[in-house]
């Protein structure tokens, strides 16, 4: 009970801790002094680049024409898979450039076990949206398989939150201002058409 509490916890802390989430412009800084105008502008900025790198960023670009092509179960299996793999070398990668970036090296702890838990976050994401799927409403609960969507689902569900761990570690690591992270995915989607080659 306590880990599923644990988990429904860090699902709130990374649902508020999203891009675009904490960016609204306040009328004040944190000592109550009034925000000057340029302020306002810069912090604005930085809500637009969290906002712009959820959606503006080369995994959505490369997956954009294979996610409104897909159609038959099999190829959103595919795509959803592709999309997993990306998400996922991508936040390992960008677990490493944050930790590599850290003053104490026992900061990196931080980084990993924050790494670990997003995993094990997205393991019961896939779990969870398995268990949304059901072929026959009709049986009984002992003789209920999953659906055929089920499994492609599933790695979208556990996909989005790979992405959000990502995201969250590129935020905070171009939380300075001199630090610019660079993806490293530079694929091309899930190429549909090779599949349907086949």
């Amino acid at each position: 009970m306590k880990r599923n509490f644990n988990h429904l916890i860090l699902a709130v802390l990374l649902a508020f801790t999203a891009p675009g989430f904490a960016g609204e412009v306040k009328p004040a800084d944190a000592a109550g002094q009034p925000v000057t105008e340029q302020a306002a502008v810069t912090e604005q900025a930085a809500v637009n680049q969290e906002t712009d790198i959820d959606i503006n960023n080369p995994i959505e670009k490369a997956f954009a024409k294979d996610f409104e092509m897909a159609q038959a179960t099999p190829e959103i299996n595919y795509v959803n898979e592709a999309y997993l793999e990306a998400w996922k070398a991508e936040m390992a990668n960008a677990a490493a450039v944050v930790k590599k970036s850290l003053p104490h090296q026992d900061d990196g702890k931080r980084v990993d076990e924050y790494v670990a838990v997003g995993s094990a976050l997205a393991d019961k994401a896939f779990e969870l949206e398995m268990l949304n799927w059901i072929s026959d409403p009709e049986a009984p609960i002992a003789d209920r398989s999953f659906g055929t969507g089920a499994t492609g689902g599933a790695m979208l569900a556990q996909a989005r939150v790979y992405k959000q761990v990502t995201l969250n570690l590129i935020t905070h690591y171009q939380a300075n201002p001199d630090m610019a992270y660079s993806f490293i995915y530079s694929g091309k989607g899930a190429d549909l058409e090779k599949l349907r080659a086949q």
